[in-house]
């Protein structure tokens, strides 16, 4: 029954994000750059609330004081779950967009409205779109606008840490900002590891004390990319231990 309210749901969700977009238009087309992000952001936080109600999550969100309230950052994560991004959305309690897959924006209604909430898509299959998209988001973080990255390219469904895509953090070199990495625990187990059926459960985000985006080593300038896995791959294990 749970699942059935929640794709319900959903389909409200985006008849009414398809009824804003000739808003977030408008607001484009205008220049309206803050009034576009502060709407978007509403919007997406109130959803993300719903979203974590609907699908029976206790979400338990540890180090809020580590996120910047007067600078943008690269919020860098795990990728366990579609429900990733609401929970997400609903915990860093700020604007962000997303680096998202390229066939997202295939996705009638929700491609555009990703689009809207200033993220970009990136197609690591052609270098060419790659370094375009990761421009576009180096550009974005400087205008003021947070981001968050999936290193792993793709979704994990467990509880595993798959190895990062070379040059994830190249994004936070070029925008020259701090890296924050974010850890998210057992996602998966509400949707995945249920046959792609909603089941309540409990969730934990970690967010990490920021990063610089490079470290030295020698007499050399190298990017933080083994650090942030680190970290993230060192709570999922502790984590995975507690349980056990």
């Amino acid at each position: 029954m749970r699942h059935v309210i929640f794709v319900i749901f959903f389909v409200i969700y985006s008849l009414f994000i398809g009824l804003m977009l000739p808003v977030f238009y408008l607001y484009e087309k205008r220049g309206l750059l803050n009034k576009k992000r502060d709407l978007s952001f509403r919007i997406n936080q109130h959803f993300s609330k719903l979203i974590v109600q609907f699908s029976g999550c206790d979400l338990e969100v540890i180090g809020k004081e580590h996120i910047p309230q007067d600078e943008a950052v690269l919020f860098v994560g795990n990728h366990q779950s579609y429900l990733d991004i609401p929970f997400l959305v609903y915990a860093l309690e700020q604007p962000v967009g997303f680096v998202a897959k390229k066939e997202l924006a295939k996705i009638p209604i929700i491609g555009r409205w990703i689009y809207y909430t200033d993220s970009v898509f990136i197609d690591r299959k052609d270098i060419r779109q790659s370094l375009r998209a990761i421009n576009e988001a180096a550009d974005t973080i400087k205008s003021g606008h947070s981001m968050v990255i999936f290193p792993e390219g793709t979704r994990s469904k467990s509880d595993e840490l798959a190895p990062f895509k070379p040059g994830s953090l190249k994004l936070a070199q070029k925008a020259k900002v701090s890296v924050i990495p974010v850890t998210t625990i057992d996602s998966y187990r509400l949707y995945e590891a249920n046959g792609s059926r909603i089941k309540p459960g409990k969730v934990r985000i970690v967010i990490n004390p920021p990063l610089s985006s490079t470290k030295e080593e020698g007499n050399k300038t190298m990017d933080n990319t083994m650090a942030v896995y680190q970290t993230i791959k060192r709570q999922l294990n502790e984590y995975k231990i507690k349980k056990h």
